[in-house]
């Protein structure tokens, strides 16, 4: 009969000084009854004597040797925070070049707009004086000279 009460792969994670996943793997390979909650979580029910009392030192490389795990990095170092200082002043300046060229664009926009009224404009002489072109070329000499 099982005595201690059941844990989460997370908190079974940290009794054991390994993350939820390797604990998750442990109670799989050592066959340990794993059943849901109301919530749906698992519950690992650990036989007596598997867990050690107290959570083992931690073994492992210093922080700065070792890569960085999204899922527990909580604090951010010096160089996270330079790099994220970095960033931020990288997508401001970004982000006033946009501006920037959003002005310059409707700018031009605005001079594109002028000069296609102007070459309609131009259009609509060019196409008169071509008309009275073309109604003096039917009229001979003293027609053209007295208009």
């Amino acid at each position: 009969m099982m005595n201690a009460p059941p844990f989460t792969y997370a908190t079974l994670a940290v009794r054991l000084g390994c993350t939820p996943e390797a604990a998750r793997q442990r109670a799989r390979r050592r066959g340990w009854l794993v059943t849901l909650d109301n919530r749906g979580r698992a519950l690992v029910h650990v036989p007596p004597g598997e867990l050690p009392d107290e959570r083992p030192a931690n073994t492992r490389s210093p922080a700065a040797e070792r890569p960085i795990d999204a899922r527990t990095a909580n604090t951010p170092t010096p160089d996270t925070l330079a790099l994220v200082a970095d960033l931020r002043a990288e997508r401001d300046r970004l982000l006033s070049e946009v501006a920037d060229l959003r002005a310059r664009l409707d700018g031009a926009e605005g001079r594109a707009r002028a000069a296609e009224i102007e070459a309609a404009e131009l259009r609509g002489r060019l196409d008169e004086r071509e008309r009275l072109v073309r109604a003096l070329e039917g009229r001979g000499w003293l027609g053209k000279l007295l208009g």
